[in-house]
C-alpha cells in the first residue's frame, strides 16, 4: 500500500487517506477515549451554538463520541461520522443513542438539508480536500443551519514549537493556518462568520491541576484573562461559528 498519492493539478505528493485512517485507528486503539480532552469540556461548543432541544446535529470527525454524547444529553438528535472504524466503535459505546457511521468528511453519506447544527472539532485540518469537505457540510445542512468548527492556528507559540522540534506526526495530515487564512477559506467557501472564539482548553489544562477544587472559578478567570494574555490571532486554536451565506 502506497503512503502517498500525486495531486494531478500541482504534481505534488500528498498523503493517502489510508495512512490517515491507520494513524487515527492506532491512536484510538492505544489511548481510547483518553486521546481526547475530557467530556466536561465539550458542552462549551453547544453553548456557542445556542442549541435548541429536538434539533438535529451532525458531528463530522466525531472521534470517540464525546461531543455527540454531550449533545444527546441536552436533547438533540445526534449523528456522528468518522474516518476511523476504531473511533466509531468507541463512539457507539460512549453515545449509544447516537447514529454513528464510518465515512469520509469529503463524502458525507446523508441526504441534502437535514441537519440544524454541524460540528467539526479539530478535524477539518486533517482533510485531504478541505474545500470539498466544506461543500459537503453545506449540502447536508438546512438553509439556516449553524456550524461550529475548531481549527489550529499556525501563528500560535505551541504550533511553532511543535514544528520546530518536528513533533507533529505527518501521517495525521494535520495542517494549520493563521487567522486571516482561515477567515479567507470560510468566506470563499460560502460561509458567513458569526463569531470567533479562542479555544481555552490548553490554558485550563495548565491551571486546573493548580486549582483542582475551584474548577468553575478557574473557568471564569480564564475567560477574563485569555484576551489579555493571548490575543485572538495568537491562540492555539480558533472556534468559528458559521452560517451559510
Amino acid at each position: 500500500m502506497e503512503s502517498t498519492t500525486t495531486n494531478l493539478t500541482t504534481g505534488e505528493e500528498t498523503i493517502s487517506e489510508d495512512v490517515i485512517r491507520n494513524w487515527f485507528d492506532n491512536l484510538y486503539v492505544e489511548k481510547g477515549v483518553e486521546s481526547m480532552r475530557p467530556f466536561e469540556t465539550y458542552p462549551i461548543f453547544l453553548e456557542y451554538l445556542e442549541v435548541q432541544k429536538g434539533k438535529k446535529l451532525l458531528d463530522v470527525g466525531c472521534g470517540p463520541g464525546l461531543l455527540i454524547k454531550a449533545a444527546s444529553k441536552v436533547g438533540l438528535d445526534t449523528c456522528g461520522i468518522d474516518l476511523s472504524e476504531e473511533a466509531v466503535n468507541l463512539a457507539m459505546r460512549v453515545s449509544p443513542h447516537s447514529k454513528v457511521n464510518v465515512g469520509q468528511g469529503e463524502k458525507l453519506e446523508f441526504e441534502d438539508h437535514i441537519f440544524d447544527y454541524l460540528t467539526c472539532i479539530g478535524t477539518l485540518e486533517h482533510f485531504l480536500d478541505m474545500r470539498k469537505g466544506l461543500e459537503e457540510m453545506k449540502r447536508v445542512t438546512k438553509k439556516d443551519a449553524l456550524f461550529c468548527l475548531m481549527v489550529p492556528n499556525s501563528s500560535s507559540i505551541l504550533w511553532k514549537v511543535f514544528r520546530f522540534f518536528n513533533l507533529i506526526d505527518m501521517d495525521s495530515n494535520e495542517n494549520a493556518y493563521p487567522l486571516s487564512e482561515w477567515v479567507d477559506l470560510f468566506n470563499s467557501a460560502g460561509f458567513k462568520i458569526e463569531r470567533i472564539f479562542p479555544d481555552r482548553w490548553y490554558l485550563k489544562k495548565m491551571l486546573i491541576p493548580i486549582f483542582p477544587n475551584s474548577y468553575k472559578k478557574v473557568e471564569g478567570l480564564i475567560r477574563k484573562i485569555t484576551p489579555q494574555i493571548f490575543p485572538l490571532k495568537y491562540v492555539n486554536q480558533f472556534i468559528f461559528i458559521l452560517r451559510k451565506k
